[in-house]
């Protein structure tokens, strides 16, 4: 995660190289990536923001979930005076 001292980040389990856990992006951003050994699942639960899909700004909202492949290179940031808050596995 990117921008640390505006994201809080809870790791709920984590197996073999498989983090899962809940962030809060606080003006944050988690800067475009890709995961070269897994996929990755987003589950937005609270909050207003945008996710990098396929080369496009999307915006997201409490129950928007996206799946992003492996070697995908996706990125998250919040656009909004609230937190966003994502499930991540």
């Amino acid at each position: 995660m990117e921008d640390r001292e505006k994201t809080e980040e809870l790791l709920i389990g984590e197996i073999n190289d498989l983090r899962h856990r809940i962030a809060e992006l606080e003006e944050a951003e988690v800067k475009p990536h890709f995961h070269k050994t897994h996929n990755e699942m987003i589950y937005v639960l609270k909050g207003l923001g945008q996710m990098l899909i396929n080369g496009k700004w999307i915006d997201v909202k409490p129950g928007t979930f996206h799946f992003n492949p492996m070697n995908k290179v996706h990125a998250t940031k919040n656009t909004d005076k609230e937190e966003l808050v994502i499930f991540s596995i």
